[in-house]
């Protein structure tokens, strides 16, 4: 369970992810150094993509981990990636849907 602090962390790198259009892939999450805004908490490693479309940063998808056994690689970062580019699709497709 994430803790205010931790949650608001969380927040806070989607939202940069959302404001930029840019994918944050950060590694010892702990020291605030490594991370854009300087937040540290509990988590160790964050992987976080925007949701893009042609109508532009529908959202962003978020996975971190507090004690990974092994840690996110590139095989994760494209994984995420692409389950992004298909959240992305069907939202945009769910909006069209609805403006119809």
């Amino acid at each position: 369970m994430l803790d205010s602090a931790d949650f608001k962390a969380c927040q806070g790198i989607a939202a940069r992810v959302v404001s930029s259009g840019r994918p944050v892939f950060a590694h010892e999450y702990a020291d605030p150094a490594r991370l854009p805004g300087g937040e540290a908490g509990e988590v160790s490693l964050v992987l976080c993509v925007p949701l893009a479309s042609g109508q532009g940063v529908l959202g962003a998808l978020y996975v971190d981990a507090r004690r990974p056994p092994a840690g996110f690689g590139r095989a994760e970062q494209e994984l995420l990636e692409m389950l992004g580019l298909q959240a992305a699709a069907a939202l945009e497709n769910l909006l069209l849907y609805r403006s119809a």
